[in-house]
Parts: C-alpha cells; structure tokens; sequence
C-alpha cells in the first residue's frame, strides 16, 4: 500500500468500525489477545470487527497484508477512547446524542437483519427463481468465428478465398492475429451486450452459414465474421444469480416492512419553521 492509499485506508476504517453490520467473529473465552495497549487487551475479534466494515474494495485484499493497518487502526481507537474517557468527553450531552443515534442506528440495521433472515429463506429463494428466472426466456444467442487481420487488405484477401470455397476454420488458424485463431477463430455462444457494437452488430445480422462480405472494422482490427449457429439463449443458473435474487429480496423485504411500520405509528410532521408538514400524497 502506498501512504496515501493507508491514509484513505484508515480513514475508511474509523468511519466504518463503529456501523459494521456484522462481526467476523464472535468474541469468545479463547479470543486470542493480539496486543495489550496501556494494560487493556485488543483481540482479534476487535481486528476481525474493523474488517468487516472495511469497503468493498478492501475486503478482497489478503488479511496478511491488511493485519498490520488494522491492528494499528484498533490500537489507536483503544488509546483515544482511553483518553477521551479521562478528558470525560463522554459525559457531554454531544457525546450522549451521538451514542444515542448510533445506538438506533444499530438496533435499526439489527431489527432489519432479523426480519430479512426470516424470510429470506433457501426455499424462498427458490421460488423467486422459478418465477422471476427459470421461467424467462433468455433471448437469443450466436455462436460466431472470426478471423481477425491488421488491415482491411488483408481481409478483403480472406473474403476472396471463402468466396472461392476455401474452409474457414483453417483460414484462421493460418492467418488470425487474435487469441482464438489456433482454434479456428471459435469464439462460442455469446449474446448481446458481450463483443464490441460493430462486431455485435454485424454477427448478429448474418444469416446461419454466412460471412461478411465486407471486413468489419474495430478497436482491435478488421475482422471476417462466420455465423455457425443461433439459439435461444438458457436461463442463467441459480448460483449464476442467487446474490442478485438475495439482495433484491432484501430491499423489497425492508421496504415493506418500513412502510408497514409507519403505517401502524402515530407520526406527526413538521416543518423546518415548526409550521405542520401537509401530508404527502402517496
């Protein structure tokens, strides 16, 4: 890590620690103590706590190369709470409040978690599945070969000996330039929204068993394009979307739950100057 990315790094922790969502690890009578600040053990579940509000794109790293930063970041946080403590900074009423709103902070994320996990079962998922998915059409898919050369000469050289009946697979293991020429310039299956828009566009107009009569020019080069097949496109498999099925549950599930709640409260509203707040038309 460079200095700059540890700066941004711990900056990430101090303002993530404390809303952590969720532990990696509960603190146990065998927590083993991974350093001792002023007397007062850090555990690794405190490290494990601080790595689990970290964002995304830490998450991922090696927890070799993140343990160092964390176990400074939790070791810092322990000596200065220490300090605010005999600075008495937590007998403020500023201090009071702001306990208070993280407080409802995490008994909110908490009521959530609780509601989601129980109806966000295995079976559950399933189903949403079977209705939103399974059943489906996945659209339509090619499966195209390609033979790609450096200029359009060289293309329009290619075009001219399939014209004479030449075999096209083995005009692309002998002249492609790209990774799939040993291969007979096989690309696969692939559907729309997968290659490059003139490449796309000029495969999926092909008739099955047709080239382009005209080399289509890319980022990459001028391609000859053979259409081999066309297929309705499967359903994507439930491990393919599962996290994507979870977390749109999730949302759907909060939402409703909140607006079941507001529903049965006794809510008034106010404006900034005090004045009522008209209700707003749903």
């Amino acid at each position: 890590m460079t200095y700059r990315t540890i700066g941004v790094f711990f900056a990430a922790i101090l303002g993530l620690m404390i809303n952590a969502g969720h532990t990696m690890a509960q603190e146990t009578a065998d927590d083993q103590v991974v350093a001792v600040a002023n007397g007062e053990p850090v555990y690794m579940s405190d490290v494990l706590r601080a790595a689990s509000g970290l964002p995304e794109q830490y998450k991922n790293a090696p927890m070799d190369t993140l343990y160092p930063h964390l176990l400074e970041r939790v070791i810092a946080m322990k000596l200065l709470a220490a300090q605010g403590e005999q600075l008495e900074l937590d007998q403020t009423d500023e201090f009071e409040m702001q306990m208070e709103y993280v407080r409802e902070q995490l008994l909110e994320k908490a009521t959530l978690n609780q509601v989601v996990a129980a109806e966000i079962t295995d079976d559950a998922v399933q189903e949403r599945y079977q209705t939103s998915i399974a059943s489906q059409p996945g659209g339509e898919e090619i499966r195209a070969r390609h033979i790609l050369l450096d200029d359009e000469a060289g293309a329009m050289d290619v075009i001219s000996q399939l014209e004479g009946g030449a075999d096209f697979a083995e005009l692309a293991i002998a002249h492609s330039t790209g990774p799939s020429g040993p291969s007979g310039g096989d690309l696969g299956y692939f559907a729309t929204g997968q290659m490059v828009p003139a490449f796309e566009q000029a495969a999926f107009a092909l008739e099955t068993g047709a080239f382009t009569k005209q080399p289509v020019k890319t980022q990459f080069g001028w391609h000859v394009i053979y259409l081999e097949d066309r297929r309705a496109a499967p359903a994507p498999s439930l491990s393919e979307v599962e996290a994507q099925l979870r977390n749109e549950m999730t949302r759907e599930i909060e939402v409703d739950y909140v607006k079941a709640l507001t529903a049965e409260a006794t809510v008034e509203r106010f404006n900034m100057d005090g004045t009522p707040m008209k209700e707003l038309v749903q």
